[in-house]
């Protein structure tokens, strides 16, 4: 109604403008000097309408702009809430798989203790059949499908490699899996049978002394390991020649040592970012292994080996990926290394070793301690921060601006 009177015809216009001036001077008719001329009147009808005109212009951009402010804020703010709700739930979850790793080593040392009760059966240990060791580690996947496999080490010294690799081999070949099997266990192609180790190009080599890249002088060769079809070329593979590993099992022996006798089946541990000897060398796929200590149920005081859980990361990540979320930035440090990770809404890649993230992005950062210290004394941290790609791209703020802009013309 406003703009229809503002707008209307210069003839009504011209009536209130002289009707409205007559009453403020007091007009009198015939005093020709105080007339309101025809031209003052249409000059100031021009100035009231282009007077409405910017004030329409001006309350246009305003509201058009505020409009777009308020539908970008909302949208900003629904995706902080979404990327928040993001990070908790993966860093909580991941926290939660880790704990049920640990659960699930010590599980399997729990049994493997009972199959083998009597520390003169060790290192030799054949309680467990080669299928019922392998529908164990397969049920214990289906249930944390974010453990890859479990498998068995017993520890022995110098003096004992030659009758280990004999006991094996044998053991192997009764359960079917000798060299003339279709399945083959510690065959490897580049020296054949024995203890394995792996030098810096990725070449495995036999192995037939300890060495002393831990604190203590031993070897863990892999004896028993699950789902096959993904770790069959770590079996016979001394885990304790690499210094990650080798500083894995010390931490546990050392907890061990310092542990009264009950408390000792407690002591775990976890390594520090790893590359399986099962995987391809060439591809960086972080790893890492959970240690259980082994006590004969009949010697509960004497460590005769370490069951361990080995799982790669972004398996662990995979597991938690939300439908709604583009991607982020994962980064996961030990202290003394780090890589990081794009998680997106369908898969998990490797950037690549170190802290790779985005840095304009810090004050986004979410950060979780995803190690209990009861099972292990290094520490491992997520940081999760949002990558430039984790962005909302919709028509929002724009079509609601220009709806506003629609409606005020």
């Amino acid at each position: 109604s406003l703009v229809q009177f503002l707008f209307a015809g210069c003839a009504q216009m011209n009536c209130a403008v002289d009707a409205f001036y007559c009453a403020v001077t007091q007009h009198q008719p015939g005093h020709k000097d105080r007339l309101y001329s025809d031209q003052h009147s249409q000059f100031t009808v021009i100035c009231v309408r282009y007077g409405v005109l910017l004030y329409m212009i001006a309350v246009t951009v305003l509201c058009g702009w505020g409009t777009f402010y308020m539908l970008s804020s909302y949208e900003e703010r629904l995706e902080f809430i979404e990327y928040n709700g993001f990070a908790d739930d993966l860093g909580q979850s991941s926290q939660r798989s880790l704990d049920r790793t640990f659960e699930v080593t010590k599980l399997m040392a729990s049994i493997t203790a009972k199959a083998c009760p009597n520390a003169s059966i060790w290192p030799n240990c054949s309680g467990i059949s080669v299928d019922d060791y392998i529908d164990y580690i397969d049920s214990i996947v289906a249930i944390n499908a974010q453990v890859r496999s479990v498998a068995l080490n017993p520890f022995i010294d110098d003096s004992q490699i030659e009758s280990f690799e004999a006991f094996a081999y044998e053991f192997y070949d009764e359960q079917g899996h000798g060299p003339n099997s279709s399945v083959p266990f510690g065959i490897n192609a580049d020296f054949g049978k024995g203890i394995s180790a792996r030098d810096s190009n990725g070449v495995l080599f036999h192995t037939n002394v300890s060495y002393t890249l831990g604190e203590n002088r031993l070897l863990a060769p892999i004896l028993l390991q699950g789902k096959l079809e993904n770790n069959l070329g770590s079996l016979m593979f001394n885990v304790y020649y690499e210094t990650a590993r080798a500083r894995g099992i010390d931490e546990m022996i050392n907890c061990i040592n310092a542990s009264a006798a009950e408390d000792a089946v407690n002591c775990g541990s976890v390594t520090d970012f790893i590359r399986l000897v099962q995987d391809e060398f060439t591809a960086v796929r972080p790893a890492a292994l959970l240690y259980f200590p082994i006590f004969p149920s009949n010697d509960p005081t004497t460590l005769v080996g370490a069951s361990f859980s080995v799982f790669n990361w972004d398996v662990v990540l995979s597991g938690h990926l939300a439908s709604n979320v583009d991607s982020v930035h994962v980064v996961l440090t030990t202290g003394l290394q780090s890589f990081t990770y794009v998680v997106s809404e369908s898969s998990v890649d490797v950037v690549g070793e170190g802290d790779l993230h985005e840095s304009y992005l810090n004050h986004f950062r979410r950060s979780y301690v995803l190690t209990n210290p009861d099972h292990s004394t290094l520490r491992y941290e997520m940081h999760v921060y949002p990558s430039s790609q984790f962005e909302y791209d919709t028509s929002f703020p724009i079509l609601g601006c220009s709806v506003t802009i629609v409606v005020i013309a």
